[in-house]
């Protein structure tokens, strides 16, 4: 049911996948608390579980996320994969071999990862959620 719900919002889990709730001894240990986000912020994020209760019964989860750009389109909706059922893979692939034409055999990794980029946002559409954000709960 989770991973339904994950693969259609486009949500990822950033646990460091250390145990977040400190259990009676001789019994297993779990990771009942999540840390979830979009797929367009998962790249610039991270969490971490700290080693100490702090007297609780659950371990306190560190979460930082470098996101400088507005990952949201203007209306609200989450663009964070591409519609590969509806690509142009000919377009595509014409695209890339243009592309890396034009570039040096020993092109840096943000380069060619900027070439792959442009090509599919040329040729492959978005995938649309129905989550809608809203950013101000209240």
């Amino acid at each position: 049911m989770f991973a339904r719900v994950f693969e259609d919002y486009g949500l990822i889990i950033l646990n460091d996948m250390l145990p977040t709730r400190l259990n009676t001894p001789n019994s297993a240990t779990s990771v009942i608390d999540l840390v979830v986000c979009s797929r367009g912020i998962s790249l610039r994020a991270f969490s971490e579980t700290l080693g100490d209760t702090m007297g609780s019964d659950h371990f306190p989860i560190i979460t930082r996320s470098q996101l400088g750009e507005n990952i949201m389109s203007s209306s609200g909706e989450t663009s964070t994969s591409f519609n590969t059922k509806a690509a142009n893979w000919l377009g595509y692939s014409e695209k890339i071999k243009l592309l890396f034409n034009q570039s040096p055999a020993n092109m840096a990794y943000e380069e060619f990862i900027s070439c792959i980029l442009e090509a599919a946002k040329e040729n492959i559409p978005y995938r649309k959620s129905s989550f809608k954000f809203n950013p101000c709960p209240w």
